[in-house]
């Protein structure tokens, strides 16, 4: 159960902008990542604060979730980095194995 309701609208709304509006417009590109860390940061930082469920455990849940969103979206942005600043061609690729 959530104490405030408008905690579910915010919810919606990032859903909507990370799966719809932000593949829509910048699909694979480094604008996609820096974009899609900014709003998953912002409501982790936001969910922190709040705490809106009454069950500590659902909170837990649902911060661990969006952690591993913002961490997935930092390691693109890791990966991508260096090969945007060396503007090398992205169908060549290089994947280190060890």
């Amino acid at each position: 159960m959530v104490r405030a309701r408008r905690f579910e609208i915010l919810e919606i709304w990032r859903k909507l902008v990370l799966v719809s509006l932000l593949a829509a417009v910048a699909e694979g590109s480094l604008a996609f990542l820096v974009a899609g860390f900014l709003v998953s940061l912002f409501m982790l930082l936001v969910f922190m604060e709040c705490k809106p469920y009454v069950e500590p455990q659902v909170d837990r849940v649902q911060m661990s979730s969006l952690l591993v969103t913002c961490l997935t979206f930092f390691y693109g942005l890791a990966l991508e980095l260096p090969l945007g600043l060396k503007q090398q061609d992205p169908t060549e690729r290089t994947v280190l194995v060890r």
